[in-house]
């Protein structure tokens, strides 16, 4: 799996970018982009720089995505 970093932060492992897609994919049916940034906060998952998730980073994240 290949990620662009184009927002910033340092880049992960790629085992990291499929954990998180793994686990927004099925969200993304039925929630909104807060609901999900609470989701993946509340699981102790943050972004790639470490940083928690809000609106912008994860849509910035789901543009970045393959």
């Amino acid at each position: 799996m290949s990620i662009r970093q184009t927002f910033g932060g340092r880049v992960r492992a790629p085992a990291y970018y499929s954990q998180i897609l793994a686990f927004i994919t099925p969200l993304r049916e039925t929630l909104t982009l807060n609901a999900i940034c609470t989701a993946l906060n509340t699981a102790g998952l943050t972004t790639a720089s470490g940083l928690p998730w809000t609106k912008g980073r994860l849509a910035n994240f789901i543009r970045s995505a393959p």
